[in-house]
């Protein structure tokens, strides 16, 4: 049963990925993160497939061997998130304390995002695979 959701998890995180590729506002690399960790931990296959794609590969490759990302993806990432964690707590929240709560959130997200490394997206990155993670 954990399988199933993990790799259903992983599917739906990889469509909104697909969606942010061609939506400029939308994220798409915390998305594809969370596939690649819901598909690393359920099938091996799907994992494999994710790290050694033509686009969404290096991206990943870069984060997991090197806790990387690139300055376009820091930028669009923590400004995305900001616009839609604000446009939420002022058009959908009521509550002042999950509002607060929100911002925190955004706050952590945010500090991480910007402490990771900055790199340039590098295409040549050794492939991880998941028995080397697990390790």
């Amino acid at each position: 049963m954990k399988k199933i959701i993990l790799i259903s998890l992983g599917s739906l995180f990889l469509l909104l990925a697909i969606i942010g590729v061609l939506l400029p506002v939308f994220p798409t690399t915390p998305f594809l993160l969370l596939a690649t960790a819901c598909y690393m931990r359920s099938s091996e296959t799907l994992y494999n497939k994710i790290i050694s794609h033509k686009q969404f590969g290096p991206l990943v490759k870069n984060y997991l061997n090197d806790r990387s990302i690139t300055r376009k993806t820091k930028i669009v990432a923590v400004s995305s998130l900001w616009v839609f964690m604000s446009f939420s707590a002022y058009f959908f929240v009521t509550y002042l304390w999950a509002q607060v709560m929100m911002f925190l959130t955004a706050l952590g997200v945010s500090l991480y995002l910007l402490s990771l490394k900055t790199t340039a997206l590098n295409s040549d990155a050794s492939i991880a695979t998941s028995q080397d993670l697990s390790e």
